[in-house]
């Protein structure tokens, strides 16, 4: 069956889930690399949940909050729900700076505990499974049906389908 982001009967899940499910998994993985950075220093891994506090607020309001959607439709759920506390953006065309702002943060999250998980391969197993599983399901579900007509994701997701149209 080919899921085409609405609710279906038979129980398959529906974007919210998906967006839910894929977040929590994002944060899970965080506090793999967390426990992992504890493991030699409390300091680094309360240094490391900051970082991430930090670099996450950048990435919501470069990107999320100018989403069209983020007050109405997130699948994300949480992240449309904090980005109403941040400073309002107009919606349109993401530029390069909006790419930066979203790209350098999530490298600086997934980057930041490689030396710690490299220590502990089952804890960077986990950490990479959690994030890639996360990503193909924003990217596979959430995206799809989703109404932001600016997200790039959405218009690579569109060419796809137009190419195989033809």
């Amino acid at each position: 069956m080919v899921y085409d982001g609405k609710e279906k009967e038979n129980g398959v899940m529906n974007r919210q889930q998906h967006g839910l499910i894929s977040f929590l998994m994002g944060c899970l993985a965080i506090i793999i690399g967390c426990a992992a950075i504890a493991q030699s220093s409390i300091l680094l891994a309360i240094l490391y949940l900051c970082i991430v506090a930090f670099c996450g607020l950048i990435i919501l309001y470069s990107y999320c909050c100018k989403c069209p959607c983020r007050l109405t439709s997130c699948a994300h759920l949480i992240p449309g729900k904090i980005t109403t506390v941040l400073p309002r953006r107009m919606i349109g065309k993401y530029s390069l700076v909006d790419f930066i702002g979203f790209a350098v943060p999530m490298i600086i999250v997934i980057i930041f505990p490689q030396y710690w998980l490299v220590k502990k391969v089952p804890y960077l197993v986990a950490f990479w499974l959690l994030i890639i599983i996360a990503v193909a399901d924003s990217y596979s579900v959430v995206c799809i049906g989703c109404e932001n007509r600016y997200c790039p994701l959405r218009e690579i997701e569109l060419g796809i389908e137009e190419e195989k149209k033809e």
